[in-house]
């Protein structure tokens, strides 16, 4: 599956001028693959997927927002932890792969 199978269309926000991001860029790559990925996985077809990059200050910010089911704030608290999927998941939001 990929986003032309679920007609994903992606929109990407960034500033005009380049900005200079300091950083371990094999782990800023890993996380933002696994953000798109679960932007990806979860969204319905027909969708958007939102890339926006800012720099605010001194920090550089990323937002990647989808139209998926998204997780309840109760589950928030367990995001970076390893295996663990929100409870929305099993409510029939299938993904990709």
């Amino acid at each position: 599956g990929s986003a032309l199978a679920k007609i994903i269309h992606f929109e990407l926000c960034v500033p005009s001028a380049p900005i200079l991001l300091y950083c371990d860029q094999d782990q800023m790559n890993q996380v933002v693959r696994n953000l798109l990925g679960n932007a990806l996985k979860f969204s319905p077809e027909n969708s958007q997927i939102k890339v926006a990059v800012d720099l605010i200050g001194n920090k550089v910010a990323v937002a990647i927002s989808d139209q998926g089911v998204g997780i309840p704030d109760d589950e928030l608290e367990q995001v970076f932890s390893k295996f663990v999927q929100s409870s929305k998941t099993n409510n029939g939001a299938g993904g990709t792969g």
